[in-house]
């Protein structure tokens, strides 16, 4: 059986939402515990000035210096797992793109609320030529556009 190119462009689409969603909750949670992290850290440190016993005192040291490395170790993680896509247009994570690019695979470059002002943006200083705003990628003039009532397909 095959599946249909609308049916293959609903599946992209959703597939983008889908790892959107995953990145923007694995972000949240992240920032959470790197928050809590900090906050534990600098009530360590804090302790650390008060305790005379070298002992405790090198205990705490390692503490911290352990809950330091888990918060660089967070970090990391945050870097690997990519960014979330924002509107390219108005900068708000809280409007994703919703106007996908099938050559490149990004948010294309922005929400609904933004699209006619970026095309407005393509027709008077780009020749007409749309560009991913993410990755530059430039389509040629036969580039074509569909808007729908919850997201916009691009290439």
């Amino acid at each position: 059986m095959q599946i249909s190119s609308e049916n293959k462009q609903s599946d992209f689409v959703e597939e983008y939402f889908k790892k959107q969603e995953r990145t923007k909750s694995w972000h949240g949670k992240a920032q959470i515990r790197i928050n809590n992290l900090k906050k534990v850290l600098l009530t360590l440190k804090s302790e650390e000035s008060t305790i005379e016993n070298s002992s405790q005192k090198s205990s705490l040291g390692h503490a911290t210096a352990h809950i330091t490395n888990v918060i660089e170790s967070i970090s990391i993680g945050l870097q690997s797992m990519g960014e979330i896509d924002s509107c390219r247009v108005c900068k708000n994570e809280d409007n994703p793109p919703t106007i996908i690019s099938k050559a490149c695979g990004h948010g294309f470059c922005c929400c609904m609320s933004c699209i006619m002002k970026y095309l407005k943006y393509v027709n008077n200083k780009n020749s007409g030529r749309l560009i991913c705003l993410k990755c530059k990628h430039q389509y040629d003039e036969n580039a074509t556009y569909q808007i729908g009532s919850r997201y916009g397909i691009v290439g």
